[in-house]
């Protein structure tokens, strides 16, 4: 008797276990219908295929493809199903042929040197879905305070504009700005779909067609809609037949490169020294380790190759500056691509601004709560706290006047007071070792 009354308390409880305790899953996909909900409600799952070392993107609108039409698909992807996907890009062919800096044709010659922050009464449209009047303008600041390097494509239309595709425009920028640019815009309408009321009905939308009809009459609103309909549908079903159920792989050629794409990475690689780096000592090469004085005044190849692709050429004056060095580190590893380009003290107003992308935590005085690519920065200096990535020191940084990017040891304080900390939200680092 007894042991029929143990067996079967112990069947009630492992039976009653499966409803209290929570299921554990296998790293799996989450099934498509669930995607849409848990992108607009912030809640984090795993997607095959998307991997934020692997991936060009701005804030939560991440990119993969080759392609332009691939890359947007991603894109939309991330934030709505397949079918809100198709339908937007139906509309999108129309309005820019997927041209992320396109301005509105017929705009170019009435208005030659039009400005694009102003003017909210004048129907100029601009990117990929022609945002006009005020959301123009609203979408042109949102550029800028995300990835203001990317406004150059906007300023010359002749080059990157007029009667060009979104694949022509792809092949002149290349794939890393163009996701980045796609990324941001992405992110713009992400935004204005989730909090304008007339545009949330995009998310109700079941199928291909449905989801074309909305977006053309509740969101792009073209004179003349009805006799749209039926080319802009056509194309959203090619775009739906094409891409459904495609994966892209895990990111962009060039934004997965040898730089490694965590800040720590970036910034240990455009610094010296990793174990065999060399400098330029007056004609010899040494090895930074035998004389690192001699070689403060040489710029470590991928340091100005990582800036030339940024600004161009530059003296060597450009490169023993801090704020220049750890804006070229967080600008080429992805991170944040509107990170300001020069100044202590601006950089201190920008993190401090930008609480969506970067979270100030305590100063402890130790590194007991610090992470790898954390940002230390008072107003007169910046640097980076990269862990054990380089056996050669845990801080990455440059001197004004005196010395371009090298490794040293962090510190909490100097003589202007104590530093703050800042950290990519989102952006934990593992501080692997990939010193050679």
């Amino acid at each position: 008797m007894f042991r029929k009354v143990i067996y079967r308390l112990f069947i009630s409880i492992v039976v009653f276990s499966q409803f209290i305790t929570p299921t554990v899953f296998a790293k799996s996909s989450l099934p498509a219908r669930y995607e849409t909900e848990f992108s607009q409600n912030n809640i984090v799952f795993y997607k095959p295929g998307s991997n934020s070392r692997g991936v060009c993107g701005s804030g939560d609108v991440e990119i993969s493809g080759d392609t332009i039409e691939e890359m947007i698909w991603s894109g939309l992807t991330s934030f709505m199903t397949e079918e809100q996907a198709a339908g937007v890009m139906g509309n999108m062919q129309s309005e820019s042929g997927f041209n992320p800096a396109r301005h509105e044709e017929s705009m170019l010659s009435k208005y030659p040197n039009f400005d694009l922050f102003s003017h909210s009464d004048i129907s100029y449209g601009i990117g990929l879905i022609q945002w006009s009047f005020g959301r123009r303008i609203n979408v042109m600041n949102h550029i800028q305070s995300t990835g203001s390097a990317y406004l150059k494509y906007f300023d010359d239309p002749q080059k990157y504009s007029r009667k060009k595709s979104g694949a022509e425009f792809l092949s002149i920028a290349g794939k890393q700005d163009t996701a980045n640019l796609v990324s941001i815009e992405l992110e713009f309408l992400k935004n204005e779909l989730n909090t304008k009321a007339s545009y949330k009905g995009i998310f109700n939308t079941t199928t291909v067609a449905e989801a074309t009809e909305f977006f053309l009459k509740h969101v792009e609103i073209p004179a003349n809609a009805d006799s749209k309909l039926a080319g802009r549908t056509a194309q959203a079903q090619h775009w739906y037949d094409l891409f459904a159920g495609k994966d892209f792989g895990d990111g962009i050629e060039g934004c997965d490169d040898e730089l490694g794409n965590s800040i720590a990475e970036v910034a240990v690689k455009l610094a010296w020294p990793n174990q065999d780096d060399t400098c330029d000592d007056g004609g010899t090469t040494i090895k930074w380790s035998t004389n690192k004085s001699n070689c403060y005044d040489d710029i470590k190849p991928a340091y100005k190759e990582a800036v030339e692709k940024l600004e161009g050429s530059k003296s060597l004056s450009y490169y023993q500056d801090c704020g220049h060095f750890v804006s070229a580190v967080i600008r080429s590893s992805g991170a944040d691509p509107g990170f300001p380009s020069s100044g202590s003290g601006t950089m201190l107003n920008y993190l401090s601004a930008h609480t969506e992308k970067w979270e100030e935590v305590e100063n402890l005085g130790n590194t007991s709560n610090l992470q790898a690519g954390d940002v230390f920065v008072l107003s007169g200096h910046i640097m980076i706290y990269t862990g054990g990535v380089s056996s050669f020191g845990n801080n990455a940084s440059a001197s004004q006047g005196e010395r371009t990017g090298n490794m040293g040891n962090i510190y909490f304080s100097d003589n202007r007071g104590s530093y703050h900390i800042f950290r990519l939200k989102g952006g934990s680092e593992e501080g692997t070792d990939v010193s050679e």
